[in-house]
């Protein structure tokens, strides 16, 4: 599965497998999941210092953008 449903409906949310995440409401920070079917339009993600992802809605979240780092000896 993938997040493709997410990216249609919400284009501004890089839904990507490890983004990481900050929750708007509550202030957590967490890293985004990889999809289950019957999702629909929501992320997974688990937030620091739970076991357990949950569904959440991409319009609550900031994506936390990093650059990009290539590992010396390795192609891009």
């Amino acid at each position: 599965m993938s997040y493709d449903l997410v990216r249609q409906t919400y284009p501004g949310a890089p839904a990507v497998v490890g983004a990481r995440v900050r929750h708007t409401p509550t202030g957590r920070l967490g890293r985004v999941t990889p999809a289950v079917p019957g999702l629909g339009a929501l992320l997974r993600v688990r937030f620091e210092g739970e076991v357990l992802p949950c569904r959440v809605d991409p319009d609550s979240l900031v994506f936390e953008t990093a650059a990009l780092v290539t590992l010396p000896g390795r192609r891009p």
